[in-house]
């Protein structure tokens, strides 16, 4: 079975258990936060843990967004 057709059966089994679930599709400027660390750790190619205030540009981003809503 590939990937996603393994992914496509959990998803119809999560959703078949008796429990409200709603799938929505979410615009990319829903998700910005996730598009720009997966663009930074690409570009840079990183693979680390932040610790203290080292990552303080994703606190700047999730300022922002909560401002946007």
């Amino acid at each position: 079975m590939s990937d996603q057709a393994f992914l496509v059966k959990e998803i119809k089994d999560l959703i078949h258990v008796s429990r409200e679930i709603k799938l929505v599709k979410g615009h990319r400027s829903q998700n910005s936060i996730n598009h720009l660390l997966a663009n930074k750790a690409r570009g840079e190619n990183i693979s680390e843990v932040w610790l203290g205030n080292s990552c303080s540009f994703i606190s700047h981003l999730v300022c922002n967004d909560i401002l946007e809503e």
